[in-house]
């Protein structure tokens, strides 16, 4: 009996092994995945932002342009707000306030950044033009919730319902979108949503064309061959524990949408992280009236500091091109009428 079970031992032996060395495999892609999705799609954590702060730092002469500006930024009067996603996230905005404002804008920062750096070079330009400022935290950014970062497909969403609070607010302004880098993006997709009547017009400086291509493209600079089965997994990931795949939505999709939202398109030719070719497809996909400026030796989100009057010049005649491109004299009082419960509470930082 003992020689029997010394057998059976001994021929089970070969598949306890095949059965732990598949079910280490199946760990190790597990946290690969798990890993990439993190980098990809999910709040950095304080240990991580420590870890990749001197790598993801500007390298180019006006980091400390855009340091500065930062620290100017979180000394201005604004005032912080919340509102309640349509989905149940909280979301946290500020607002820096203009006197006898003459439009509104809603400014999107990009991913992983925040809008002091983002905004921090550009905010001081646009308050002195009159314009009223917005600034939102995007979902998984900041003092905001959620789970997941979706490179604007569920935060188009997030902009909607901010729109309804910011028109509650001031119902008589003519309103603009404003995004950097994936804020660009963000806006574009939300101009891809039945809004033509309540949006002005659209300014997307750096946007890509779609989050998969965007982040495929992220992803193939770091492991190359691999790329393929590597999005596959992110992207079923994403779909398990966010509820949205990075190819359920793009913003050559919104673009192609049948609205007269203006748009500026603007980018840099020394884009690196996201190409200027991008936003070169979002000009041709674009079936409203639209503007292409392309600044010269910028790399990603530094378009402003590098061609500062002339980029200032193009905004002001934009502005001043479709300031009146809708009347909202008679329809004040009309928005927010979705989302009354829309303000959650105010107060001044």
């Amino acid at each position: 009996m003992k020689k029997t079970n010394r057998k059976c031992t001994s021929s089970a032996r070969p598949a306890i092994l095949c059965g732990a060395a598949v079910g280490s495999l199946a760990l190790c892609l597990y946290l690969y995945t798990d890993i990439l999705t993190t980098v990809i799609a999910r709040r950095r954590s304080r240990v991580l932002e420590r870890l990749t702060k001197k790598k993801d730092a500007p390298i180019d002469p006006d980091a400390e342009i855009i340091r500065h500006s930062e620290e100017v930024m979180r000394s201005l009067p604004t005032e912080a707000v919340s509102i309640t996603a349509r989905d149940g996230t909280p979301l946290r905005g500020h607002w820096y306030h203009a006197e006898s404002p003459r439009r509104l804008l809603i400014m999107v920062h990009g991913w992983h950044s925040t809008w002091r750096i983002n905004f921090g070079t550009s905010a001081p330009f646009y308050h002195g033009c009159g314009c009223e400022l917005l600034f939102i935290e995007q979902r998984c950014h900041g003092e905001s919730g959620g789970k997941m970062i979706s490179y604007g497909i569920k935060e188009r969403f997030d902009v909607l319902d901010w729109l309804d609070y910011a028109q509650s607010v001031h119902p008589e302004l003519p309103v603009y979108l404003c995004g950097l880098s994936m804020g660009a993006s963000t806006v574009l997709m939300t101009a891809g949503e039945p809004v033509a009547d309540r949006v002005t017009a659209v300014i997307a400086d750096c946007g890509y064309t779609s989050p998969k291509e965007v982040v495929a493209a992220s992803v193939k600079k770091r492991i190359g061959p691999a790329t393929g089965p590597t999005m596959a997994a992110v992207n079923l990931n994403c779909r398990l524990r966010g509820g949205f795949g990075l190819d359920d939505y793009s913003t050559l999709t919104a673009m192609d949408r049948d609205t007269d939202i203006p748009v500026l398109f603007i980018h840099g030719d020394a884009d690196t992280l996201v190409p200027c070719r991008m936003s070169m497809e979002n000009y041709i996909a674009c079936r409203a009236p639209k503007e292409l400026y392309i600044v010269h030796d910028a790399p990603h989100a530094t378009a402003y500091l590098k061609e500062t009057e002339a980029y200032q010049a193009r905004v002001k005649q934009f502005f001043a091109t479709w300031d009146h491109r809708l009347d909202r004299s008679n329809r004040a009082g009309e928005a927010g009428d979705n989302h009354p419960e829309a303000v959650a509470h105010t107060e001044m930082e």
